[in-house]
């Protein structure tokens, strides 16, 4: 495997912080990578996450297409401290929102449309 800022000689090294991953079944030159990564091919996959490593982003571009996902959450009703319920799943500005009950169960899924989705937990 050969990490995009490092080359096969061992020169460049990239230190840990991988940019972009390529994944080839045979050996590619350095001319090869190079070409690969400035003409845009493969796929770019880059999460990033809040300071207390929920999920803030992801997002994804296929060298054609570019998909972003964004999350956000809920504070604790009864503390008003974080919590890792989530609120919102926003998959290219389309959001889907979430309620929960008192128990922290998903109670409630509204989508674009206002198509909503109603759960009800019982326990017997």
């Amino acid at each position: 495997m050969t990490l995009v800022g490092s080359t096969i000689s061992g020169t460049g090294q990239a230190n840990g912080a991988m940019q972009h991953f390529m994944y080839s079944g045979q050996e590619l030159s350095d001319a090869e990578i190079g070409n690969i990564y400035n003409s845009g091919r493969g796929n770019d996959i880059n999460n990033i996450y809040d300071s207390l490593g929920r999920f803030k982003e992801k997002s994804l571009y296929t060298g054609i297409f570019r998909y972003k996902t964004n999350y956000s959450y809920l504070n604790n009703p009864a503390t008003g401290s974080a919590s890792t319920l989530l609120e919102t799943i926003s998959n290219n500005n389309i959001p889907i929102s979430y309620s929960y009950d008192k128990n922290g169960n998903i109670s409630r899924i509204t989508m674009q449309g206002g198509i909503t989705i109603v759960s009800i937990f019982k326990i017997n």
